[in-house]
């Protein structure tokens, strides 16, 4: 009886086996997520640009079962600033996809700890750790994340120079369409759009017909219409007020979209063009346009 009792006690006295870890401790994003090991398998995006950092998982598996999927998103102002609690200035987002209900959760933090522990800005890449409890928005479930790590992540290539084609116009006219290169500045130094994006401006004579536009184009994230007056021996351009079509775009289109628009927008500006470029400079301004002719 004796023995049978001791090996009762000791059985009741046995700790839990820790959940056996998985990983290889080279993800690029891993976590231990409700006691269960897990990591990034489908990919990420992360993006620095004037002082906004975005990180964006598109799925953190490894846990519960095959109909659930997580991704998350950390957003806001970072001025490269290591080693310091960040979860209460960036907006962090886990999002929970119950592919058995077609259904979508959103879960936010309310305490712990999100630290930038690296960041390159030569290399263009990011490292961090993060513990955190979220609640969901009804604050009826939670979820606990632990050993959070980001491994040298990537920042994306924002800005191109635009791939347009070789193309010569046939006559040497202002009325032509015209490609952007970039804006630049009195150094030289070209500010390319971004890389998903292809600015350009048309410009056709006058018609008899006042209503007509003769002055129309895109910007890095909108079209634009209205109408232009050409005074070719002083080589100036009176633009009116241009129409956009006010598409949603992401902050670093809207800011090249904002500088882009400011030398055009309701101002006279110069232009000097050839059949190979055209640059258009506003007065008082440091930057220029330059467009080489496109089809």
């Amino acid at each position: 009886m004796l023995i049978g009792l001791l090996i009762l006690t000791f059985s009741g006295c046995k700790e839990e086996t820790e959940t056996p870890n998985p990983l290889s401790g080279n993800e690029q994003i891993s976590m231990k997520f409700d006691g269960k090991y897990a990591a990034q398998d489908s990919g990420s995006s992360v993006i620095y640009y004037n002082q906004y950092l975005s990180i964006n998982s598109f799925g953190i598996t490894g846990f519960r079962d095959n109909f659930l999927q997580y991704s998350f998103e950390f957003n806001g102002m970072y001025d490269g600033t290591l080693n310091v609690n960040l979860i209460n200035e960036l907006s962090l987002t886990f999002i929970e996809i119950d592919y058995t209900n077609v259904r979508f959760t959103n879960f936010t933090p309310t305490d712990g700890h999100f630290i930038i522990t690296e960041f390159d800005s030569i290399n263009n890449s990011v490292s961090g750790e993060f513990e955190m409890t979220l609640e969901n928005d009804e604050h009826t479930r939670k979820i606990e994340i632990k050993e959070g790590k980001l491994q040298d992540l990537p920042f994306a290539e924002l800005f191109c120079q635009p791939n347009w084609p070789v193309f010569t116009h046939d006559s040497t006219s202002i009325y032509n369409k015209w490609g952007i290169v970039g804006i630049r500045d009195e150094d030289g130094n070209m500010d390319y759009p971004p890389c998903d994006s292809s600015p350009f401006i048309t410009i056709t004579p006058q018609s008899k017909n006042e209503d007509s536009e003769n002055f129309q184009g895109s910007d890095s994230s909108n079209g634009f219409i209205g109408k232009a007056s050409i005074d070719e021996e002083n080589q100036t351009i009176t633009v009116g007020e241009l129409v956009s079509t006010l598409a949603f775009a992401n902050i670093w289109n809207v800011d090249y979209s904002r500088k882009f628009m400011e030398i055009l927008n309701d101002a006279t500006v110069h232009y000097q063009f050839s059949d190979t470029e055209l640059i258009i400079s506003k007065e008082n301004s440091e930057m220029e346009l330059v467009f080489v002719p496109v089809e």
